[in-house]
């Protein structure tokens, strides 16, 4: 992780620090001890340590993650402390381009756009599986070779369809999410998790 992403995640976690913890369990609903609050990040339990704040995910993770990414911390930050009621979802799905932002214009793409770390597409099957160990949802009605309901957190979903490449076009995806999603977090904090789900769909 480069210096300036320490700086900013450490910025954040500063930040994150001058909230109270045990209000914020309270408010989200979160199972709490006297050491750490704990909180799913896309079917991964994370603890937030209170003595500092620091996100930890779990040691066994097959993703073999301990101390919590950048996009994780930086996602899990926002999003307990950005709202001060608790907003509730649309059930309407919109593309990632759709809530706003310049730089999410045209990001559907082929999984070997810039933004995409794959350097080739993963299987199937590698997909699914690990689509269904984030606990994700298969939807029954759609063209998608996969279409599959993620939660983010428990009370905050997001949709990922994939097709794969024929001989006419290369292989696409979509993120979806729901309307009411920047009532839970900031624009940019969207692509945060979206580079941690980048990781785990291809590991």
């Amino acid at each position: 992780m480069s210096s300036n992403y320490a700086v900013m995640e450490e910025q954040a976690r500063i930040l994150f620090m001058k909230y109270d913890l045990a209000q914020i369990a309270r408010k989200w609903d979160l199972e709490s001890d006297d050491q750490a609050v704990y909180l799913p990040y896309f079917g991964k339990t994370c603890s937030i340590r209170k003595a500092d704040g620091k996100v930890f995910l779990p040691e066994k993770s097959r993703w073999g993650m301990r101390e919590g990414t950048f996009g994780a911390s930086l996602t899990i930050y926002d999003v307990l402390t950005y709202s001060s009621f608790v907003p509730s979802l649309s059930g309407r799905w919109e593309s990632i381009s759709s809530l706003g932002g310049i730089i999410g214009a045209g990001h559907e793409g082929s999984l070997t756009g810039d933004r995409n770390r794959f350097t080739t597409p993963p299987s199937l099957e590698c997909m699914k599986k690990n689509l269904m160990a984030m606990g994700g949802i298969p939807s029954e009605r759609t063209t998608a070779d996969l279409d599959y309901v993620v939660p983010v957190f428990p009370f905050l979903p997001m949709r990922f369809q994939y097709w794969e490449a024929d001989d006419e076009f290369p292989a696409s995806l979509k993120y979806l999410w729901d309307a009411n999603t920047l009532q839970f977090m900031h624009y940019e904090t969207l692509w945060y998790a979206m580079g941690d789900f980048d990781q785990m769909l291809a590991d």
